[in-house]
């Protein structure tokens, strides 16, 4: 049996309200930790150095030659292209910037942390979504099968590449043909690497899942505005474990793991929702 994007959507909000702030704060530690290994990796590569030598040359050479522009420019469009030309002369003024080669190793391991620690904090919602115990501790189940989840990276990734060098839409279909590959690892950690590939490709449909996360684009709307207004991207903390128990609820239904829709929508709620054929 088939739900509505808007269905499963009902019953992740379901589940996620059971559980109070506790998603939140898991969502908000994962973040910090996944904002601090990247600020690392950018340091190691130098990247945040040479940032910071193209703004301070971009503010000498807007003080030098466009502070008349507040007073002289007759329109926005003149200001905004004088300031575009300050940047680009900041940027030849400052040496290139060149990776180390022993800082951009340590960089791509942090980087291969990273989708460890995304690992786990999917296993953390594929807890939620069969309201099993889930704890803080649960984004860290990704290490005890690191060499899986990084192994699942790589092919993922070289697979996701070839196709977007190709004709760009095959990449988009390869990306989305293994999109729920770390549920399955969830459910199955016995799995090995090819066997969580051909299970994730069977469980899930591409153009449904396109279709699930396009569901969720007005959520990212709105985070991106309340990022210009409070320049934190406030909003995410619900958005992300909204959307991921949500494909977690997908990956249920696809699987033929049910304690029934009844039982993971009230039914005043699910009895007004219409079934997808």
């Amino acid at each position: 049996m088939q739900h509505t994007s808007g269905q499963l959507k009902y019953a992740a909000k379901y589940k996620l309200r059971k559980l109070g702030l506790r998603p939140v704060l898991t969502t908000l530690i994962f973040l910090v930790i996944c904002a601090a290994l990247g600020f690392m990796a950018l340091q190691l590569i130098g990247y945040t150095d040479y940032l910071m030598d193209v703004y301070g040359e971009y503010v000498n050479v807007l003080a030098a030659d466009y502070g008349h522009l507040g007073d002289t420019a007759e329109s926005f469009a003149e200001i905004y292209s004088g300031m575009l030309e300050g940047l680009y002369t900041a940027m030849e003024n400052v040496p290139e910037w060149t990776i180390p080669p022993i800082g951009g190793v340590l960089a791509a391991a942090l980087m291969l942390m990273l989708t460890v620690f995304h690992a786990g904090y999917t296993y953390y919602c594929f807890l939620v979504s069969r309201e099993e115990t889930a704890k803080l501790r649960d984004i860290m189940a990704g290490f005890s099968c690191m060499g899986k989840i990084l192994m699942i990276t790589i092919i993922r990734g070289v697979l996701t590449f070839a196709g977007l060098m190709l004709f760009f839409l095959p990449g988009i279909i390869l990306w989305y043909r293994y999109r729920l590959v770390y549920f399955v690892l969830s459910e199955h950690p016995e799995y090995g690497v090819f066997r969580c590939l051909r299970e994730a490709a069977k469980a899930g449909s591409v153009i449904r899942l396109i279709g699930l996360d396009l569901s969720f684009l007005g959520w990212h709307i709105l985070n991106y505005i309340l990022m210009l207004v409070v320049m934190t991207p406030v909003a995410l903390l619900w958005i992300m474990p909204f959307a991921h128990v949500t494909r977690a609820m997908y990956y249920n239904r696809s699987v033929g793991w049910t304690p029934s829709m009844k039982a993971d929508v009230p039914e005043e709620e699910g009895e007004d929702d219409t079934e997808e054929s």
